[in-house]
């Protein structure tokens, strides 16, 4: 069985480079593969009182397909189960060997999508089929966000192989710059940007630091719906013509959840279910705005926005689950005691995994949720001889 557990996680480190380059909607196959090397631990499964929040909330999120308006949503119930399973499983995959292996895959990614941002994307253009330059951007682009989620991980693995790792943490962090400020998602280089800032200040001073970042995950849950309520009405908002028109969608898929958030106390407290605002953007209808010649759902197939996605979908119980499950999950890592270099890979990964949640994230693209599932479990990978897996 150790070998097989081995092979699983050395498969996942080979087909990562291709997920990343050429089929970032099959990072979850990753994620996977990882699940089933470690299912066979799944009997040291002892669940504290933050797994408990977070179990909650995915049963909670299978309670709303009752309600759901979206055509497949009982579908759900089986995605959630098998997403709990293996993300559990995946958690106690591996060993620091198996780490090393993976970093490989993390690397050679690395590489990889350097050369396509220098570039400007010269290796899916040569490798079959031929598709549309401005969709392989934005699938490239796609990649690049699942990247950013593993670099916390690698910094922390560079950090633990040498006191002299300056130089390569700081070739990391110009090749994965290069890669977030590249194929036009603002999204990248914003989490890139969080994640430094969130890893230094953690590493200077790990309590208040981690409570900052805490806080800051957080906030969104309360602020989104003042922002939002405070927007103008979609026809004004349509009109706009300053600033780029991905940023004018986003304030009108803001505003259109709003104010179906808001239709009756019932949806208030309880949401309207899974895939909730997919349904809304077919209700909704199509926006015209200045700068794009044809008309656009005014919610596309979701608000790229994870928070108020949560209140619309879930409604107050899912957000005061998912708001449980964050702050019992840091106080957890706190009482643990894990070195100031772990807690900063932890960090970034949450301001990483924040600023897409603002900005671009769904939370039911699979893809989107595997990326920072990842990241956290090649975090303790790399991590796991220090202390025991809480």
């Amino acid at each position: 069985m150790r070998r097989v557990e081995t092979a699983l996680i050395a498969l996942a480190a080979v087909l990562l480079p291709v997920a990343l380059l050429l089929s970032h909607r099959n990072v979850p196959v990753i994620l996977a593969l990882i699940g089933l090397a470690g299912v066979m631990h799944l009997k040291k499964f002892r669940p504290t009182p933050w797994m408990l929040a977070a179990i909650a909330l995915i049963g909670w999120a299978s309670v709303t397909t009752l309600w759901s308006g979206y055509a497949d949503a009982m579908s759900w119930i089986g995605y959630l189960l098998v997403l709990g399973v293996l993300t559990g499983a995946a958690m106690f995959a591996g060993d620091k060997g198996n780490a090393h292996l993976f970093i490989y895959g993390v690397i050679a990614s690395l590489i990889l999508l350097t050369v396509e941002a220098l570039s400007g994307g010269i290796l899916r253009d040569i490798i079959p089929p031929e598709g549309r330059p401005d969709k392989d951007d934005v699938a490239t682009a796609r990649g690049i966000t699942t990247l950013l989620c593993l670099m916390p991980a690698l910094a922390l693995w560079i950090i633990q192989q040498t006191d002299k790792c300056g130089r390569w943490l700081f070739a990391m962090g110009l090749a994965s710059l290069i890669c977030a400020n590249s194929f036009g998602i603002t999204a990248n280089l914003l989490s890139w940007i969080a994640a430094l800032i969130a890893g230094c200040v953690i590493y200077l001073m790990p309590r208040w630091g981690g409570r900052l970042v805490i806080f800051g995950a957080v906030l969104p849950f309360l602020m989104m719906p003042i922002v939002a309520a405070l927007l103008p009405p979609i026809d004004i908002l349509a009109d706009m013509e300053a600033g780029p028109a991905s940023w004018r969608l986003r304030l009108i898929a803001w505003e259109a959840v709003w104010q179906g958030m808001i239709d009756s106390p019932l949806t208030f407290v309880f949401g309207h279910g899974v895939e909730g605002t997919r349904v809304l953007g077919e209700a909704v209808g199509v926006v015209t705005i200045p700068g794009e010649e044809a008309e656009l759902l005014a919610v596309p197939t979701h608000p790229h926005n994870v928070y108020i996605q949560i209140w619309y979908d879930l409604g107050l119980i899912g957000v005061g689950l998912s708001v449980v499950a964050i702050w019992l999950g840091w106080r957890a890592m706190e009482r643990a005691k894990m070195p100031k270099p772990v807690m900063a890979a932890i960090g970034a990964l949450i301001a990483i995994s924040t600023v897409l949640s603002l900005f671009d994230a769904s939370l039911w693209t699979l893809w989107r949720v595997a990326g920072p599932l990842l990241g956290a479990w090649l975090i303790i990978l790399s991590s796991r001889d220090q202390r025991k897996v809480q």
